[in-house]
């Protein structure tokens, strides 16, 4: 048999502005019923809600499409070249093209650097 309890409270509506402990003498209260700040904090929920929104959907549309998503990869991979190959010269080191391109090989798993430009160059 189903034991007859008392039901938790439920929470009001996201737009309400929270409950009204006190119908008399609140004067931070609209007229409609909503807090002081509860349409600051529902305009900035839905402003958040908007951009969380627009990212993801870039996102989305980027996945769905393979050639965009490879060719993001491909400027990445050529940004990180670009900067290792400043950071060596800064630092001395002979050829540093050629290790900047060995080591971006390693890191995304291509075998050899002539793999690497090879699959950069059909991705740019």
């Amino acid at each position: 048999m189903k034991k007859r309890g008392l039901s938790p409270p439920k929470m009001p509506p996201l737009g309400s502005g929270g409950y009204r402990p006190n119908e008399k003498g609140d004067e931070r209260r609209h007229p409609d019923g909503r807090s002081a700040a509860g349409g600051l904090v529902e305009n900035f929920r839905a402003q958040c809600f908007a951009r969380l929104l627009k990212e993801h959907m870039e996102h989305y549309e980027e996945m769905r499409d393979p050639a965009a998503h490879r060719k993001r990869i491909a400027a990445t991979i050529d940004f990180e070249i670009a900067m290792r190959v400043a950071e060596l010269k800064r630092c001395g080191v002979r050829n540093p093209g050629t290790q900047a391109k060995r080591e971006a090989a390693k890191r995304w798993d291509h075998d050899t650097i002539e793999n690497l430009n090879r699959w950069l160059r059909r991705n740019r």
